[in-house]
């Protein structure tokens, strides 16, 4: 798996006078079936999440430092029904996911995962949404810089 960045103009166009980089990012991600990031930028704190989900349904939570680098690994199993996880909410202590089953089921159960406690980590499930029907086959989402993106709040 490779981690990019890449900065934009205030037009929304590609500044081509900063880097781009393109940098490896471990190895042993083969078991790993849908990828995450979070960024939260709050007037007094941020931080910077990735979230995998594996092929046993075991949701692996990572910090990303200023430097790049993955650390504080925190990990949740019992989600063996879980196809897809789509980011819906970030706060300063928690994000909220909306997650898809594997039998084809596309109504979405809710996941609240909190930050303040490090591998201790609580995940609530929030709960299914039965009221909503999810129409499209395309099981991703394209990331954005955090100014694009804020998911602030509930």
């Amino acid at each position: 798996m490779y981690s990019s960045t890449y900065y934009k103009k205030p037009s929304g166009e590609h500044d081509t006078s900063l880097p781009t980089t393109l940098t490896r990012v471990g190895s042993g991600w083969s078991s790993y079936t849908a990828f995450e990031g979070s960024q939260y930028a709050g007037s007094t704190s941020g931080r910077v999440n990735a979230y995998g989900l594996r092929d046993d349904g075991v949701l692996s939570r990572w910090t990303i430092d200023k430097d790049g680098r993955w650390l504080n690994r925190a990990t949740y199993s019992g989600l063996t029904g879980v196809k897809s996880l789509a980011l819906i909410s970030k706060t300063a202590t928690y994000d909220t996911f909306l997650a898809n089953t594997v039998a084809g089921v596309l109504t979405g159960y809710l996941y609240a995962v909190g930050h303040a406690t490090g591998s201790s980590t609580v995940i609530q499930s929030i709960g299914l949404i039965k009221d909503h029907r999810f129409h499209s086959p395309v099981y991703f989402r394209w990331g954005v810089p955090s100014l694009d993106d804020p998911l602030n709040g509930e």
